[in-house]
């Protein structure tokens, strides 16, 4: 029972003894396996935050649509019809404008970071008349709310700290059209 032990005792030294003339070799595998966890903790920490967004955007009174087969808001698309049937659906709250169903569009843009000046992934949502009724919790504290139809943008005041580039009166690209900043929330 205890020969395996030894055994596997006995490889470990020869290879602990043998690094001095494998320096390279095991370098490249030490930096190998590095960059392989680095990568997986990466794509893991991104897919819990996708996560944790979704499950905070929704509570008891919210709920998020997704189409069929979609995980996520950035691989789910549904078409003008699906929207309004979903709408006008059977217990979708409504108030004195109508039902408060916000279909949205879910984008990513690239802003450059205010610690490192790098080009980072920014969520930008495009919403419709109802998208500030159905969340308790906004609230504008700078600038003006955006007009309806226009090309014009409000950020929330942590991408404004985290993003170059997001000050009131200034302009982000998306597209090919500029998108001035006229508000935070």
């Amino acid at each position: 029972m205890f020969n395996w032990i030894s055994q596997v005792f006995a490889v470990t030294q020869f290879s602990l003894r043998s690094l001095p003339q494998r320096k390279g070799s095991s370098a490249a595998a030490l930096l190998g396996i590095a960059g392989v966890v680095a990568v997986m903790v990466g794509v893991l920490s991104i897919a819990q935050g996708v996560l944790k967004i979704m499950e905070n955007s929704a509570g008891d009174a919210n709920a998020i649509v997704l189409r069929s087969g979609a995980d996520t808001e950035m691989m789910s698309g549904l078409a003008g019809d699906d929207t309004r049937i979903i709408a006008e659906a059977p217990g979708i709250a409504r108030d004195s404008s109508g039902t408060l169903a916000s279909p949205e569009l879910f984008v990513i843009i690239n802003l450059p970071m205010r610690s490192t000046g790098t080009d980072a992934n920014v969520p930008l949502r495009g919403v419709q008349t109802p998208a500030m009724s159905v969340r308790d919790d906004f609230k504008l504290v700078e600038g003006r709310m955006f007009e309806w139809g226009l090309n014009e943008v409000i950020v929330g005041s942590g991408a404004q700290q985290q993003f170059r580039g997001l000050e009131i009166g200034s302009s982000i690209e998306v597209g090919q059209q500029d998108w001035p900043v006229v508000g935070v929330f």
